[in-house]
């Protein structure tokens, strides 16, 4: 019995020690923590649905996993940080597919007061355009952005690409309850030369394609939201070359308007173009053909307190307006979501495509989306 108390003395006093002995904790910069995860920075996004109605003239009924990203980025130096993502996506066979959407080195530069945070990407980075729109809709759960969803282009490529935000930055409110991504004071700028092809596709050609986009915010005290956005594209289409014949063109002009505040987000863009990233938008004679269209975006939180929220949009698309021919297309799309958290989010939405041209039936479908980022 003796023994017994003295066993229980002794795990009592030991117990107790531990009790009050601090846990070493991360040091803020992490620069407690061994070397290799010092710097490093994984993260992930996930979409998911439930799908119903009829699409492409099939009828639908099923759960589907729309999207999976596994990011991981590493602090290599103060000035470089090298990023590693990966694409989960179904193909048209009905397996999945991992792709590479981006992996590269970004180098980030000290300048001066105006450009802010001046930034370069190598290797498969961000196109101009996309990841800033994205950012502004919030709702890639439901769909691609309005030039990827109508084929015109992809959001990512091999290349080179110079970033910066101009003017100094927002304040820290602004980015906290508006949005704190390319939030430049006047705007920001990005710019690049890349192969062409697209994250999904090989080069083709010896080609390299420029993009660039400039947005302004023209009134930073009065109408913080408001920013005007122009993207362009002048290059070659992604095929193979055939001697004594040239490349079909790839031109893009797309201007965007747009405004967001804690409630509200509303935006209007306008395009015209000629011919596509993946050089299949030609005539019988191997010329581009013409497009041109326009999408309106809007999302609404009643309350910025409350997780709720609605959204809608419509795109008009007209695929080759010099052909006679009736090929237009319209797409309406209207949606609730309720927001968990920051990074989860519930949407249910329903879409409506409209086709003008002979035989075409319309597309109407309805879906339960879960997004998953952390």
């Amino acid at each position: 019995m003796n023994r017994l108390f003295l066993a229980l003395a002794v795990i009592g006093t030991t117990v107790a020690g531990l009790a009050g002995m601090s846990v070493p904790r991360a040091a803020a910069d992490g620069t407690d923590l061994p070397k290799a995860l010092q710097g490093l920075k994984i993260g992930g996004v996930s979409y998911m649905a439930y799908m119903a109605g009829k699409a492409n003239d099939e009828t639908m009924n099923q759960f589907d996993l729309k999207r999976g990203y596994l990011d991981v980025q590493k602090t290599i130096t103060p000035y470089l940080t090298g990023r590693y993502t990966t694409d989960l996506t179904r193909l048209s066979s009905g397996d999945f597919e991992i792709r590479m959407k981006y992996l590269y080195g970004k180098f980030t530069f000290n300048a001066g007061s105006f450009l802010t945070q001046p930034n370069v990407e190598f290797g498969q980075g961000h196109a101009p355009y996309h990841d800033f729109w994205e950012a502004i809709n919030g709702y890639r759960v439901q769909g691609t952005m309005f030039l990827e969803r109508n084929g015109v282009m992809s959001s990512a490529d091999v290349g080179v690409v110079f970033g910066s935000n101009l003017g100094g930055e927002m304040d820290a409110d602004y980015k906290k309850n508006v949005n704190g991504h390319y939030a430049g004071k006047y705007g920001s700028i990005q710019a690049g030369i890349y192969n062409g092809g697209g994250y999904h596709a090989k080069e083709m050609n010896e080609n390299k394609v420029p993009e660039a986009r400039l947005t302004v915010r023209p009134l930073p005290m009065q109408a913080p939201g408001l920013q005007i956005t122009a993207f362009g594209v002048a290059g070659k289409g992604n095929v193979a070359r055939t001697p004594g014949e040239p490349l079909p063109d790839f031109r893009v002009l797309n201007l965007m308007v747009s405004y967001e505040s804690p409630r509200v987000t509303l935006t209007g863009e306008g395009y015209a173009g000629t011919g596509n990233q993946g050089g299949s938008w030609v005539d019988g004679s191997g010329n581009s053909r013409n497009q041109n269209g326009y999408s309106f975006f809007g999302k609404v939180k009643f309350d910025p307190e409350k997780p709720w929220g609605v959204m809608a949009r419509y795109d008009h698309f007209d695929s080759d307006i010099h052909v006679d021919t009736n090929d237009e297309l319209d797409r309406v799309i209207g949606g609730v979501s309720y927001s968990m958290s920051s990074g989860a989010m519930w949407l249910v939405d329903v879409e409506r495509v409209m086709h003008s041209t002979d035989g075409t039936p319309d597309d109407t479908t309805a879906e339960l989306a879960l997004q998953i980022k952390y």
